[in-house]
């Protein structure tokens, strides 16, 4: 019987783990966003850093979980792959969570399903041993083919803060807001809309490197805050879309004293979004919805 009754969406709090679907029916018209946050820590076979997130499009693996385990604990397991730098989310002045254990928890705040937005925030700052003091990431997920995620974190002290995004295929660069994914049929648009002048760095390493007998390759792209700070917000922008059809129009940011107000145009319709400049907290209009 198909999922028809079935939300497409569904969050499980119990392991702080969101996934957001725009359809159950056929996985090559899917477009689903993977969400991580969890209460029980980054051990065991879920060692995935809080605030992860991976990201498949039309059945491709898009924005992934990168690596691939020789050995358990092995070097290149044990410090690649348990460390937040080989997933999609932020590390600080290079640093990121504690790795593998109980004690780095995290929170699914708040979860939201509906026909036009998906909705997830989860708190990360208590996996980062006092380095962090707060990182709050919020994904809103304008179906069938927006996702905006809003990051804001502050620390102790001044710092860097890294965005890392791995894909198996290059990241065609052409500033930080044109980035272009491809796998197969599958494709991405990335744009980093804030902070501006971030220094993009993209390579087919792994530090450390994986055995050799582990034949592996994989693309890191790292998007570094220009200036040492205590508090950013980030504001990214995914695009997914079918290869060869790239999303037309472009993305208009209008920068206001507390908001940043974010429109383009979709297929079916204008997509405005409202970003809170202090708090990164997201509105929504969208086909005749709001979202708050």
């Amino acid at each position: 019987v198909p999922p028809t009754a079935l939300p497409t969406s569904r969050c499980f709090r119990g392991n702080g783990l969101a996934v957001l679907n725009t359809t159950l029916l056929d996985g090559k018209k899917n477009i689903q966003l993977q969400f991580k946050s969890s209460p029980v820590g980054t051990w065991s076979h879920g060692y995935d850093a809080n605030n992860s997130f991976l990201l498949n499009v039309f059945s491709e693996r898009m924005l992934i979980r990168s690596g691939r385990r020789d050995m358990y604990a092995s070097n290149f397991h044990s410090n690649w792959m348990w460390e937040t730098k080989s997933e999609n989310n932020i590390t600080v002045n290079g640093i990121g969570q504690k790795k593998h254990s109980r004690d780095a928890k995290g929170e699914i705040i708040r979860f939201v399903t509906g026909k036009t937005f998906d909705y997830v925030e989860g708190e990360a700052a208590g996996s980062y041993e006092g380095r962090v003091r707060s990182f709050r990431r919020r994904i809103l997920f304008a179906k069938p083919s927006v996702i905006l995620i809003s990051d804001t974190l502050e620390t102790p002290e001044p710092a860097i803060f890294n965005w890392h995004l791995h894909a198996l295929n290059p990241f065609r660069v052409n500033g930080q807001n044109d980035i272009l994914l491809e796998n197969n049929q599958a494709a991405c648009k990335v744009e980093f809309l804030r902070p501006e002048g971030l220094k993009l760095t993209v390579t087919d390493r792994f530090d450390p490197p994986p055995p050799p007998h582990l034949k592996l390759r994989q693309y890191h792209l790292t998007a570094d805050t220009p200036e040492p700070a205590r508090k950013v917000l980030f504001l990214t922008l995914l695009r997914p879309h079918r290869a060869g059809t790239p999303p037309t129009g472009e993305t208009r940011l209008e920068e206001r004293s507390d908001q940043l107000h974010i429109t383009l145009p979709t297929p079916e319709g204008e997509l405005c979004f409202s970003v809170n400049r202090n708090d990164g907290s997201i509105t929504a209009r969208y086909k005749g919805e709001e979202f708050r």
